[in-house]
């Protein structure tokens, strides 16, 4: 999770979209006084080693306290919405860009399940798991999405370019591009048409319906 004062943005971080990545690279651009939450030990290894900003300010210090849903005391990586509103000052949350990024929903299964390594049929974690009730609950706010500028997953150069310009960091999706965080764990044959039945992918479509940004 980003704030960035530099950029007038807020970077809203679901699970398994390529978040970590798309992190990475935004932290190229942050200022000395943004809010970057750490991210696991390899990643931040891989942040500096490129020279960019890792893990800092994400103390909560200089936000406002007396916020009723007070909960925490650090900001965190997948940190939702909700809670997000709920420490800062209401001028930084109406007026900062709140990016995030949306990724199909068996995708996200897929990828989740290979990280997770559940050790159960996939079938199984598709039927049990909270993946997308999580994702949902990040990015939205009294059922209501919180975000002003989705990156779709499926086109990520597209949107990226675009929000390039709309936040002024030339060259964002070419750093972002060169990032490779978590890969290795998902076989390359761990597609869509391979893990799921029909039957499956009407599960979670539906399921995924009313998490899905109208």
């Amino acid at each position: 999770m980003i704030i960035s004062h530099k950029l007038k943005l807020i970077f809203i971080k679901p699970k398994k979209v390529g978040g970590t990545s798309f992190e990475i690279a935004l932290s190229k651009y942050c200022g000395d006084d943004d809010v970057i939450t750490p991210i696991s030990d390899d990643d931040e290894s891989i942040r500096k080693e490129l020279g960019y900003k890792g893990a800092q300010n994400y103390k909560i210090s200089n936000f406002n306290k007396s916020a009723p849903n007070f909960l925490e005391s650090w900001f965190f990586n997948h940190m939702s919405a909700n809670i997000i509103k709920s420490i800062i000052p209401k001028e930084i949350w109406e007026e900062y860009l709140k990016i995030s990024i949306y990724r199909d929903p068996c995708e996200v299964l897929i990828s989740h399940y290979f990280y997770d390594n559940p050790g159960i049929p996939f079938k199984d974690y598709v039927a049990r798991t909270e993946t997308l009730e999580e994702n949902f609950n990040i990015t939205h706010i009294e059922n209501k999405c919180a975000i002003d500028y989705m990156i779709k997953y499926d086109d990520l150069r597209y949107y990226i370019e675009l929000l390039e310009d709309k936040i002024k960091t030339p060259g964002l999706y070419n750093t972002f591009a060169r990032m490779d965080c978590k890969k290795g764990k998902r076989p390359s044959n761990a597609i869509v048409s391979n893990m799921f039945t029909k039957e499956m992918i009407d599960f979670v479509q539906k399921k995924a319906r009313r998490f899905q940004r109208a």
